[in-house]
């Protein structure tokens, strides 16, 4: 087993009972416990354990996702000027995508290509963009998938969502993120991870919103690597360590920063 699989279940396990043993890991993956002691390592080097005497823990920041309104209220001025980098690659006549989330919900107010058909599985933004069509601001084509509701999160997702998106091709997806790092694109939610990774299947180019302090960072579930994103949209690139920009260079990743 690669040692990426070894963390990965590491990883599920920590999530699911709060700490893991190394001999129990040991045991279970049939491997030494200085290996799994060097797999905590890398975990807690990439922020996403903390090791401990005979075992690890989940670090305190990791053990649930802020709910949507904190998450809003964070750095609102960022997801602000990272929609309106994001809106102004939309071109008249695209289609696009606008997943769930804090940051990719700036896009909407700033759109101002004509012809667009928008499609969504956001809430927030269904709310944004219909606004904006009764006030005739845009002449948008809306597709509002549905789903099961989320209201923490306010968006819809689920079996239902999943075979409405996999009918449609699209110009142009728009996705969140909770953490990147060079292995690729991470979620915390099982459910919108698996989502998003048919948002990416279905859409010929693939802009991944996130800020500064989600980069460099690993979640849970993996969404896509990194050659699969077209475009990386943060905030600022300050302080982003030589091999994460190679890593990105190498993926062909066009990066846009707001300052």
């Amino acid at each position: 087993m690669l040692a990426e699989e070894r963390q990965r279940l590491t990883l599920q396990l920590l999530h699911r009972y709060g700490e893991v043993l190394v001999s129990d890991l040991a045991e279970q993956l049939h491997v030494s416990d200085e290996t799994i002691r060097r797999d905590i390592n890398a975990l807690q080097n990439a922020g996403l354990a903390r090791r401990v005497h005979g075992g690890a823990v989940l670090p305190r920041e990791n053990l649930q996702e802020a709910g949507y309104r904190e998450r809003a209220l964070t750095n609102p001025d960022a997801k602000r000027q990272i929609g309106a980098i994001a809106a102004s690659l939309v071109e008249d006549g695209d289609s696009i995508l606008i997943g769930h989330g804090a940051t990719t919900d700036t896009i909407a107010p700033a759109l101002t290509a004509r012809h667009l058909t928008v499609v969504t599985t956001s809430i927030v933004s269904l709310n944004l963009l219909l606004a904006a069509l009764q006030q005739k601001q845009t002449d948008a084509s809306l597709l509002f998938l549905g789903g099961n509701v989320d209201l923490e999160n306010r968006s819809v997702h689920g079996a239902l969502t999943e075979r409405q998106l996999s009918s449609l091709s699209i110009d142009k997806a728009f996705i969140g993120a909770t953490a990147i790092d060079s292995d690729g694109v991470h979620m915390y939610h099982q459910d919108e991870n698996a989502l998003s990774q048919i948002m990416i299947r279905r859409s010929s180019r693939i802009y991944v919103l996130a800020e500064r302090a989600k980069l460099e960072k690993r979640a849970l579930y993996k969404t896509c690597d990194l050659d699969e994103v077209h475009h990386l949209i943060t905030d600022t690139a300050d302080g982003l360590s030589s091999s994460f920009k190679q890593a990105l260079q190498d993926a062909g990743i066009q990066l846009h920063c707001t300052n």
